[in-house]
């Protein structure tokens, strides 16, 4: 009986080592995934939006109509 406890005792706790490692990986990778769209949201994505905006005014012809 002693042994079958024991069994069950450590699959039990196997079970839950396996679930707290899994819990910690998915808690870090989460984080590095808020780090990243927090890099991308403030720094990359406005640096593209400007340059898309600096070449777009350069392509736009520049039309001086005269009245």
């Amino acid at each position: 009986m002693y042994e079958a406890l024991q069994t069950r005792h450590n699959s039990l706790q196997a079970q839950y080592n396996k679930a707290w490692l899994e819990y910690e990986l998915a808690s870090a990778k989460a984080s590095e995934a808020g780090r990243a769209l927090s890099i991308l949201g403030k720094k990359i994505k406005p640096a593209c939006k400007q340059q898309l905006e600096d070449i777009h005014r350069q392509i736009q012809p520049n039309l001086e109509l005269v009245s």
